[in-house]
């Protein structure tokens, strides 16, 4: 289980992220559609915790897009762990293994709420996930049944809208299609391949619409399709062109959340997921202009790929 501590108490509110059971000492109504009972053995109190350490090494200082707002981020590595501190949020401690984190207090407190919550979803947790091996693409994903497609891209492509409108939508195959990610996808490998999992927060959905309080929480990751669209005068129609080797690598890489934190063991760590994925995982590009109706024929070579 992971433990965060927001407050410096014990867990009393259990969440299902992924594969993790996380243990929060309040309330967070962002991952109320992912409630669980506590655990059978909850955490002793007495469990040694990250500490701010005055031997530390600065991997990271930024800035970043959080909370709506353009925020400095600092990242530096202590004795035992990690030390995040966002401009206007605060500071946040994470174990080494990624079984802990903590928010130290500081005045003015506490925080803008917005802030915290983005804070604590995003870089904070998705450190702390990583730390324990569950990376995160930056995609949508969708699935048929219990299989699953990936849209990764640069800001702006069209990974979301292309899964909204997929979900939508069942092409001439009259598949229905689930949405199974928004915005953020953590994948594992097992003896059965790759998986992207749906219990996790997706922040720009509404709680009643979060995919996880919908479907099976494991699917099988079929396909990853790098979003790349085109002038709407190119004359020929979607397309999906394969990538290899380095390229595959190295687009799984680049679209990971969180890839600018990692440094050290965890980069090594990050690139052989990386690497495993592509191995097991088709990974391409997918090619298409940007013209009215179109999306007709992208649901259709999606159908095709979840077959």
């Amino acid at each position: 289980m992971l433990q965060l501590s927001l407050n410096g108490q014990s867990p009393s509110h259990f969440y299902r992220l992924a594969s993790e059971v996380v243990g929060v000492d309040r309330e967070i109504a962002e991952l109320e559609p992912l409630r669980v009972s506590a655990p059978v053995e909850s955490p002793t109190s007495d469990e040694r915790r990250p500490h701010a350490s005055a031997d530390t090494e600065t991997l990271f200082a930024d800035r970043g897009w959080i909370a709506g707002a353009d925020r400095h981020l600092v990242l530096e590595r202590t004795v035992d762990g990690y030390r995040i501190e966002v401009d206007g949020v605060g500071r946040f401690l994470v174990a080494g293994d990624g079984r802990r984190i903590e928010r130290l207090r500081t005045a003015p407190d506490p925080p803008d709420p917005e802030g915290l919550v983005a804070t604590v979803l995003g870089p904070v947790l998705i450190l702390a996930l990583a730390l324990r091996g569950l990376f995160c693409l930056h995609a949508s994903a969708i699935a048929a049944s219990d299989r699953a497609l990936a849209f990764v891209g640069e800001s702006g492509a069209g990974k979301s809208t292309l899964g909204a409108h997929m979900t939508a939508r069942s092409g001439s195959r009259s598949q229905v299609l689930d949405l199974v990610a928004d915005d953020a996808a953590p994948v594992s490998i097992g003896e059965a391949g790759a998986i992207v999992w749906s219990s996790f927060p997706q922040l720009k959905l509404a709680a009643d619409e979060q995919p996880g309080t919908r479907m099976s929480e494991r699917l099988a990751l079929q396909a990853i399709w790098v979003v790349d669209p085109v002038g709407p005068d190119d004359p020929r129609g979607p397309r999906v062109e394969p990538l290899e080797g380095a390229a595959a690598i190295l687009a799984l890489a680049r679209h990971t959340i969180g890839a600018r934190l990692f440094a050290g063991d965890l980069l090594s760590r990050h690139l052989d997921h990386c690497s495993q994925i592509a191995r097991i995982v088709p990974v391409s590009r997918l090619v298409y202009p940007q013209r009215r109706n179109i999306m007709d024929e992208l649901a259709d070579l999606v159908a095709a790929a979840l077959d």
